[in-house]
């Protein structure tokens, strides 16, 4: 399936009934009013009503797909229905999310601290301020919707782990596993709900450095859906179903940049090991910085898929029964504004693309790409494997490939994995570090990048805890400055990956660089 237009020209096709615009734009800003209209009534729902705030966010517990090929789709869906929520409840039929391009401004807006658009205001205290009383409000009617599911969601709640409600219940409070961790308890009490304050407002430096407009392009430079060689897929890996994560998790470049935006505004690293504040598990959705963040990244999705239409290229699965496997996913969990269900339809056939939505975005970070992008041509590109030795892994590539005065430098794309530990979730990337360097800044010769797990861990399901993360090396590494020989044919470079703050995991994975053109 391909982005419609009606040329190869991205944006001949015509403007959609919504737009939704950057949160710092006036028509943006001029949006806030509605959403905090929209959210005071949201809450102030009973908790038998779909539509409550804390009932909507809890879908998103309940069947959020991270780490597979539905994560982009999964979240358009959630926030497609989410809108029209709003704009049915803050009785504004123009209402449209705004976005917040964080590569562009990396502070949340100040407007987002005011009111009901924080979920440390007094008004969420009633719901959090502390489990007994989120509790006494949330339990007994999640637990009679909970009974109420048919064959086919107790299926997928099965996937996820989840044999009974209380299966569930105590996931949320991070205690299904043995002895409960604070880091994995979904629920954060008002005063934690969110690490920033209107007076620091900034995402940390590591997440700063890795959202960058150039990183937003590397994100979007892969020219499949999907690829086997996760240094040239847009998407993280195939899986049976949304609900069940991948043998192997593989965070491709884009979702990385989604998980590290959501642990910083969650406080992972300052406020390790937890508890954490909402944006930082699966109850995220209870911050509404939430939807403008996913906005964001919905709207980079479709500069990406416009970026693929202009290249005549496919914007989805492509292979023997792919698109069957894609397309014929079913998502049973959502509501409408109307607070009935959504009928189960194969979703991504629906919301794959943007056009049949009737909403488009105001341009925003990441459109270059879409008038400089080249087809790459796959005889150009190269792959190289190394060894590991535990907790460093090793590859040599030609220096040709490193030179800057040499013409066919190119792009290096770093796939590396090793297995989950139990509690850190944000690493950097370090090469060709000297001996001993637990870390470096982000200016530092030596600072590959940043890669992170989003959400606990799910031991609980039946998976590896291998991952893999794909990382674009940046140009301003020491590896790009060294003085190369002439003979550059011949000549190869090692290239050194560390990760430290390991904490006794292994490399389980070997790592590739792949050139890409």
């Amino acid at each position: 399936m391909t982005t419609s237009s009606s040329s190869n020209d991205p944006h001949s096709r015509a403007q959609a009934k919504y737009r939704r615009h950057n949160v710092f734009s006036v028509d943006g800003h001029a949006m806030l009013a509605s959403y905090k209209k929209g959210i005071q009534v949201m809450l102030d729902l009973p908790a038998r009503d779909p539509r409550n705030w804390f009932r909507y966010a809890f879908i998103h517990f309940l069947d959020c797909p991270h780490g597979n090929w539905w994560f982009p789709v999964w979240h358009r869906v959630y926030l497609y229905w989410f809108e029209k929520i709003i704009r049915e409840l803050s009785e504004d039929p123009t209402f449209t999310l705004p976005y917040w391009d964080w590569s562009q401004y990396s502070g949340i807006p100040d407007s987002m601290f005011e009111g009901v658009l924080t979920p440390t205001h007094e008004e969420y205290r009633k719901y959090t301020k502390d489990i007994d009383t989120f509790t006494a409000f949330i339990q007994p009617d999640m637990r009679k919707y909970w009974n109420s599911m048919n064959a086919e969601q107790l299926s997928d709640m099965n996937n996820r782990g989840y044999s009974c409600f209380q299966d569930m219940w105590l996931d949320m409070l991070g205690c299904l596993n043995g002895p409960c961790d604070a880091g994995n308890r979904a629920f954060a009490e008002t005063d934690i709900a969110r690490y920033q304050r209107l007076t620091k407002p900034d995402l940390d430096d590591y997440t700063k450095a890795s959202i960058t407009s150039a990183e937003i392009e590397n994100a979007l430079a892969p020219q499949a859906f999907y690829s086997t060689d996760s240094t040239a897929s847009f998407s993280s890996p195939e899986t049976a179903s949304h609900s069940i994560q991948p043998s192997r998790g593989c965070f491709s470049s884009f979702e990385i940049k989604h998980n590290l935006v959501h642990n910083s505004i969650g406080g992972v690293g300052p406020l390790n090991p937890g508890p954490y504040a909402n944006m930082a598990n699966f109850l995220s959705p209870v911050d509404p910085i939430f939807y403008l963040h996913h906005a964001n990244i919905d709207r980079l999705w479709d500069v990406w898929a416009r970026k693929q239409t202009k290249l005549q290229l496919q914007t989805g699965p492509t292979g023997a029964n792919a698109g069957a496997r894609y397309y014929d996913e079913q998502f049973l969990f959502f509501f409408n504004q109307n607070a009935q269900p959504v009928a189960p339809i194969p979703i991504p056939i629906w919301y794959h693309d943007l056009e049949p939505l009737d909403y488009d975005y105001a341009p925003g970070t990441g459109e270059n790409i879409i008038y400089t992008a080249n087809r790459i041509n796959s005889n150009n590109s190269f792959l190289y494997e190394g060894v590991s030795n535990g907790t460093t892994a090793s590859v040599n590539i030609p220096s040709k490939f490193l030179d800057t005065k040499n013409g066919t430098q190119k792009s290096l794309v770093v796939s590396v994995g090793f297995d989950r530990p139990d509690s850190d979730r944000n690493f950097d990337v370090l090469v060709n570090a000297p001996q001993a360097t637990t870390s470096v800044t982000t200016s530092s010769p030596y600072y590959g990048g940043s890669i992170a797990f989003f959400g606990p861990s799910m031991s609980h399901m039946a998976m590896s805890s291998e991952a893999i993360f794909t990382i674009t090396l940046p140009r301003t590494l020491q590896i790009y400055r060294n003085v190369y020989p002439n003979d550059r044919k011949r000549s190869a470079d090692g290239v050194r990956l560390d990760v430290p703050r390991h904490k006794g995991f292994d490399f389980s994975y070997r790592p590739a660089l792949s050139n890409a053109a």
